[in-house]
C-alpha cells in the first residue's frame, strides 16, 4: 500500500511515482484538491470547487464539474488559468484531447417507468467551437473521427463520421469498443450474447464469438471477452488464451499487464495478469472504480461506504 486517503471534502486523482499525471479522477466532493506525487511524496497544488475532475489525455488540461449549477469548467494544467466554461452536468475528453464532450442527463418515461438518458455535445477543444450534438449518449473513436451514438433504450448504435456529419454504420447492439488502431471494431449484443468484429474501412465481418462485449487489449493483439466467462483471445483468429468462470465488469490497465475485474455478487475487485488470468490481488466491498495510473505502477480501490480510497503499488 502506498497511500491512505479519506473521500470527506477530498477527490484524489492518480499519480505516478515520476511525477507525471493520470487522466483518472476518484470519487465525489465539494473541494477537489489535487496532489501532486513525486518520489513517494504527496503535496497539494491547487485546490477546486466541483464535485469531480479530469485531466486530458496529455495532462494539459483538466476538467472541473460542477454538477449542481450545470457547468463545466476547463483550465490549463500548468498556468491552472480557466481555458473555457461550457454547459453540462459531466464531461470528458477525448482520447487525443482534440475533442470535448459535454454530457447532461434527462429524463424519459415509457411504458416500464422512467429512465435516463444523456444527451450529448462535442467541442473542438482549441477554438471550442460546436463540432455536433446528439440527442442521446454519446462517445468518440480513438482518432477522433468517427461520432458514437449509444441509445441504451432502442440498443441502436449508430456511427457518424464528425467531418461530415454522415451515418457510417448503424447496429442493434447494448456495447461498442474501437480497437487502438481505429480499423477493428467490436459491436456487443448483450441479449443475444454475440459480439461481432467488423472491418471499419470495408464493414466486412471479421469475426463473430460468443460473448455480451469485446475489450480491446491496448496492443490490439488480444480481445478480452465478457458474458457468461471472461475470456482473453485471439484477435486475428478468436483462440482463446484463457479463461475464467464468471460474468464480470472489466477493464485493461494502461500498459496493458493487468486487468481489472469487478463481481457484482461478491462486490470484490480484482487485479489478475493478463497474461495468464492468474489473480494478483482482490479487494473485497470495493466499488467498481478502479483506475490505474498510466504507467501501471499503481492502482487504487475505492470504498464509498468507508469514505476512503486506499492506493496500492502494483509493482
Amino acid at each position: 500500500m502506498i497511500k491512505r486517503f479519506s473521500l470527506l471534502n477530498m477527490l484524489v486523482l492518480l499519480t505516478v511515482l515520476t511525477g507525471a499525471w493520470s487522466s483518472s479522477a476518484l470519487c465525489f466532493a465539494d473541494e477537489i484538491i489535487i496532489p501532486f506525487s513525486k518520489a513517494g511524496e504527496v503535496r497539494e497544488i491547487k485546490s477546486f470547487q466541483g464535485v469531480a475532475a479530469k485531466f486530458s489525455g496529455d495532462g494539459s488540461m483538466i476538467l472541473v464539474e460542477d454538477e449542481p449549477n450545470k457547468t463545466l469548467r476547463v483550465f490549463d494544467a500548468k498556468t491552472w488559468k480557466e481555458i473555457h466554461l461550457l454547459p453540462g452536468e459531466s464531461g470528458e475528453f477525448s482520447r487525443r484531447g482534440k475533442i470535448f464532450l459535454s454530457k447532461t442527463t434527462k429524463t424519459k418515461s415509457n411504458w416500464s417507468g422512467t429512465s435516463l438518458y444523456y444527451p450529448t455535445t462535442l467541442y473542438e477543444t482549441t477554438s471550442w467551437q460546436k463540432i455536433r450534438s446528439f440527442s442521446v449518449n454519446a462517445s468518440v473513436s480513438p482518432d477522433e473521427k468517427t461520432g458514437v451514438e449509444n441509445d441504451f433504450h432502442s440498443q441502436v448504435i449508430t456511427l457518424y463520421n464528425l467531418q461530415t456529419g454522415k451515418e457510417i454504420k448503424s447496429f442493434t447492439a447494448t456495447s461498442v469498443n474501437f480497437h487502438p488502431g481505429g480499423n477493428i471494431i467490436a459491436v456487443g449484443n448483450y441479449n443475444t450474447n454475440k459480439t461481432l468484429l467488423y472491418n471499419t474501412d470495408t464493414w466486412k465481418e471479421m469475426l463473430s464469438v460468443t460473448a455480451s462485449s469485446g475489450i480491446f487489449h491496448p496492443d490490439g493483439k488480444k480481445i478480452l471477452l465478457t458474458g457468461a466467462k471472461l475470456a482473453l483471445c485471439d484477435t486475428a483468429s478468436g483462440e482463446e488464451i484463457w479463461t475464467m468462470p464468471g460474468n464480470y465488469h472489466a477493464g485493461f490497465s494502461p500498459g496493458g499487464k493487468m486487468i481489472a475485474i469487478y463481481d457484482y455478487q461478491t462486490r470484490e475487485n480484482i487485479i489478475i495478469d493478463s497474461a495468464t488470468g492468474k489473480k494478483i490481488k482482490s479487494f473485497k466491498k470495493a466499488n467498481p472504480i478502479f483506475p490505474f495510473s498510466p504507467d501501471d505502477g499503481m492502482a487504487a480501490a475505492v470504498y464509498y461506504e468507508k469514505q476512503e480510497i486506499i492506493i496500492y503499488d502494483t509493482v
